[in-house]
């Protein structure tokens, strides 16, 4: 077997270890979603009352909502748990004999990353889709090209939090907050991703700083994907703009990895 294919054979099982892992939390994932869907209840309520107070045009109420509520599907995408897993690594010393492998520790933990993907976000997703369509009246597009675009944002926006999921990580080398890290990633990224208030009901000084941000291109562009307010023709755009911001974080979490294995020492080098 060559090394090429022992490589890919090798991050296969990442893969399949990432599946494994989350299927076997099944307690975790439906109370993720019952959660979620919580979450989802009380933004429409929210949003409704908002409108109905009139600090907002009626005209936007229907769009609006319909948004949000496709946002809170997509929120899942945002939520990894890469950092506290690393950080166990680090206070456990097992990141150490993982150096050691003869694997990129960066690609073999994003092999992990999509397994977790498959098996949790998206699956996630898929039932919040179905309970906000039975439960709260959304209508999601029966376009197959549509669903199609869908994932491919879905699949850069992953690339895209993963890079900085990764980045963060590496800071729990000089500090043992795992949690406090993840949780301050996740909320700013809900934040700034148009999860908690629509892009377009921010004022304008905070729609430049989100735009200049890379986190609508985590959510609210897989969101508005799937509302079908992209047009097919855009599409080469927006995902060129997600390779680029993708190329500038691969950079920055690269710059991250090697300053902070410094810290390692293994087998006394």
């Amino acid at each position: 077997m060559s090394a090429f294919r022992r490589k890919v054979s090798a991050y296969r099982a990442y893969i399949a270890l990432g599946i494994q892992e989350t299927l076997a939390y099944r307690a975790l994932f439906w109370s993720s979603v019952a959660g979620r869907l919580l979450i989802m209840a009380v933004c429409l309520a929210f949003w409704r009352a908002v409108f109905a107070s009139g600090t907002f045009p009626p005209s936007a109420a229907e769009s609006t909502l319909r948004y949000i509520l496709l946002a809170q599907v997509v929120a899942p995408l945002t939520l990894g748990n890469l950092i506290p897993v690393f950080s166990k690594a680090v206070m456990e010393g097992t990141v150490a004999t993982e150096l050691l492998r003869p694997l990129d520790l960066q690609e073999s933990y994003y092999a992990w990353s999509l397994g977790t993907l498959v098996a949790t976000q998206l699956r996630e997703m898929l039932v919040l889709g179905a309970a906000a369509t039975l439960l709260f009246g959304v209508r999601l597009p029966s376009d197959p090209v549509t669903w199609l675009a869908f994932l491919v944002t879905v699949w850069l926006g992953h690339a895209l939090i993963f890079l900085l999921d990764w980045t963060f990580a590496m800071l729990t080398f000089w500090t043992t907050a795992g949690w406090g890290l993840c949780t301050l990633r996740h909320v700013v990224a809900l934040f700034f991703g148009g999860a908690l208030l629509p892009p377009v009901l921010m004022p304008h000084w905070l729609q430049q700083l989100s735009a200049a941000l890379p986190f609508q291109h985590m959510l609210q562009l897989p969101a508005t994907v799937l509302l079908g307010d992209v047009p097919p023709s855009q599409l080469p755009r927006v995902w060129s703009i997600q390779l680029l911001w993708l190329l500038g974080l691969g950079l920055c979490s690269r710059l991250a990895y090697r300053t902070a294995i410094r810290q390692v020492t293994v087998a006394g080098g």
